[in-house]
């Protein structure tokens, strides 16, 4: 993989975990203020918060878990000119 490329992937990876990130701490701010009688089903949109913030939190660790792979096997992704 050249260079260029193992940045795009980088950054790429990156950009996902920060999107699952916002959206985990998006998730929580719906679930103080979205909710009234039932503990996880928002009254707005009728989605189940709850599962929705713990999809979120495992794709983040997953995306974390991924960028620091990609990171500590640089040397061996990267092509050597």
């Amino acid at each position: 993989m050249s260079d260029r490329g193992y940045a795009w992937m980088v950054g790429l990876v990156g950009l996902a975990l920060l999107v699952t990130a916002f959206g985990a701490i998006n998730t929580q701010v719906s679930l103080k203020y979205e909710l009234l009688n039932d503990p996880c089903i928002s009254v707005i949109s009728g989605r189940n918060l709850c599962d929705e913030y713990q999809h979120s939190k495992y794709f983040a660790v997953a995306m974390a878990a991924l960028l620091l792979v990609l990171i500590g096997l640089r040397r061996q992704l990267v092509r050597r000119k």
